[in-house]
């Protein structure tokens, strides 16, 4: 039962996808209890259990009060749907290091499609500014490891999904080496991986942002990019992208 529903909690939930159901009384919010140990006890109907945590505050429909803040923050959520209760609590925030995932669809035409997947926040650049992009931070050791590991993360899911070169883990090795630095230096050259025929990712002038070329696979984005975060929240942001990218050669046409 708690494998089951492990597998069912969503995660980084907007709080305009919860109030529809707080406005019914459907929405119970869960403090200082796992999500899946509540869930169990309300689909086995464990009455006993139920009635104490309601006694002890820990299960309590969210106030106006708090309703109010979760707009004016921004809040994420924590949701178990065990029908017809809806279980919610609020997500952690990550302070420090990359705080979030952004990513937007830049473009594309018939059978292509163009993602920006990129951290919150970056170092002041002014490409990033013009574009309309405002989350800037001095990097640190700490940003600096967790940038190179959610490279390592992206170019590991590719390499699912098909790759031209032997997917040996000193090729992930010698592929994120090749990203990171692509994302520091202006000076460096513009990477370019291929993962099988249909995806190609690229990186360079200094920017911190994975291009993806998607040409006809059948990949998920929402996964790839929940699994790239890592546990981190995601935004999908819109960007004036004539100001920061994509590659020109993609725009064109060009294989």
């Amino acid at each position: 039962m708690r494998q089951k529903l492990s597998g069912e909690v969503l995660r980084d939930v907007p709080d305009e996808g919860v109030l529809p159901h707080a406005a019914a009384g459907a929405v119970f919010q869960v403090s200082g209890l796992p999500l899946v140990d509540v869930g169990a006890a309300l689909a086995t109907d464990d009455s006993e259990a139920v009635a104490r945590w309601l006694d002890e505050g820990r299960l309590v429909r969210p106030s106006e009060e708090t309703q109010g803040r979760w707009r004016a923050d921004d809040v994420r959520l924590a949701v178990l749907i065990v029908q017809p209760f809806v279980l919610i609590q609020e997500e952690a925030v990550k302070e420090g290091g990359v705080e979030r995932i952004h990513w937007g669809v830049v473009g594309g035409d018939e059978g292509t499609v163009i993602t920006a997947i990129w951290p919150g926040p970056v170092d002041h650049d002014a490409c990033f500014q013009a574009a309309g992009f405002s989350s800037f931070r001095d990097s640190d050791d700490q940003w600096d490891q967790e940038f190179e590991e959610i490279a390592r993360e992206l170019v590991s899911a590719l390499m699912e999904h098909g790759s031209s070169e032997p997917g040996s883990s000193t090729d992930v090795d010698s592929r994120v080496d090749s990203l990171v630095e692509a994302s520091r230096f202006d000076y460096v050259p513009e990477v370019s991986l291929r993962f099988g025929e249909e995806l190609e990712l690229r990186v360079g002038a200094g920017h911190p942002i994975f291009w993806l070329r998607d040409q006809g696979s059948e990949i998920h984005y929402e996964s790839l990019i929940r699994r790239v975060a890592r546990g981190r929240r995601v935004d999908e942001t819109r960007l004036d992208w004539r100001e920061l990218g994509p590659p020109r050669d993609w725009l064109q046409g060009d294989p």
